[in-house]
């Protein structure tokens, strides 16, 4: 008979994959990045296109920003909340994005992350 993770089973598995997408993106591991996502996944991004659909469109917003940002992506996850359901988490953070552009501008973006992992997917 499977077993249904507990609440504390379900945010440590959430901690693990946050954990394993800063690691990913410091190392700018596309790869890494990408299976941690749904194939269809939908998200909102700082940079155009804001709205995507689909794990191959995000690849790509990826892959734009990492050519434009040469030097490392430092990414700090602050004040993460999470809500565990039988079937999605909901999750809530304050992340801080610092990096050095090609043209050596250092620019630095807060955020609110809101996201929602579905059990079952890549992301849950």
């Amino acid at each position: 008979m499977p077993t249904t993770p507990t609440s504390t089973q379900g945010e440590a598995l959430i901690r693990e994959r946050l954990n394993a997408w800063t690691q990913a993106l410091h190392a700018k591991d596309l790869n890494a990045l990408m299976a941690l996502y749904a194939p269809d996944v939908m998200t909102f991004d700082l940079m155009p296109p804001h709205q995507v659909r689909g794990v191959d469109h995000y690849r790509k917003n990826f892959e734009k920003w990492f050519a434009v940002m040469p030097g490392p992506i430092d990414y700090e996850i602050h004040d993460l909340r999470i809500a565990m359901g039988d079937d999605v988490a909901l999750c809530h953070s304050l992340s801080h994005v610092k990096g050095t552009r090609a043209n050596a501008e250092k620019p630095t973006t807060g955020c609110a992350l809101p996201s929602v992992s579905r059990k079952g997917t890549a992301s849950g």
